[in-house]
């Protein structure tokens, strides 16, 4: 099978690449560690952190895709993990991380220039070597992914290449676009 070239666009309209490692949560980490590893990611070149609500763990299934409405679960628990963003000195990238994910996310810009896929993939790369590294220095647990994931965000704006719902034919693979039903 011939690999064929990724494309290259001038003006794309990725404005977020996120890329994500799921892993077994890890019995000997704490909150403490996610400020612990910011400081071994080096503070200095990421000094903007913020507290997020942990996500909890996915596993997807392959097979028949649809639309769905999301699923807003509500979760009651004593645990009191958290999930810590760390964005880096020029604002374009940022390192989320907690017990079970680590995600590695380039913020972009309408319009804006896109790094491509390798460039973001060697950066996440170097961060998750980090990460594996400060798991086995803290002696944390035995770190074992069950799941990687790549997410890019597009802003394609009404009227550029879609005007109606009925013009998503690139979300086809999907079945049929729900209703948009205007909010009164």
């Amino acid at each position: 099978m011939t690999e064929r070239p990724l494309p290259k666009y001038e003006c794309p309209p990725v404005i977020e690449t996120v890329l994500g490692l799921q892993f077994e949560p890890l019995q000997g980490f704490k909150n403490a560690h996610l400020g612990a590893f910011w400081k071994n990611l080096g503070a200095e070149d990421w000094p903007e952190v913020s507290d997020a609500p942990p996500l909890g763990p996915q596993l997807k299934r392959f097979g028949a895709a649809s639309w769905g409405r999301g699923d807003f679960p509500l979760k009651i628990s004593q645990d009191l993990s958290s999930r810590l963003r760390i964005k880096n000195r020029g604002g374009d990238r940022m390192v989320q991380n907690q017990n079970g994910r680590l995600h590695f996310n380039w913020l972009g810009e309408v319009g804006g220039p896109y790094p491509h896929y390798e460039t973001v993939r060697s950066q996440f790369g170097r961060v998750l070597d980090q990460f594996i590294g400060f798991i086995a220095q803290e002696q944390a647990g035995d770190f074992r992914p069950n799941q990687w994931e790549v997410t890019y965000l597009n802003h394609i704006p009404q009227g550029t290449v879609w005007n109606n719902p009925i013009d998503w034919s690139f979300f086809r693979p999907l079945g049929e676009a729900p209703p948009i039903v205007p909010q009164g």
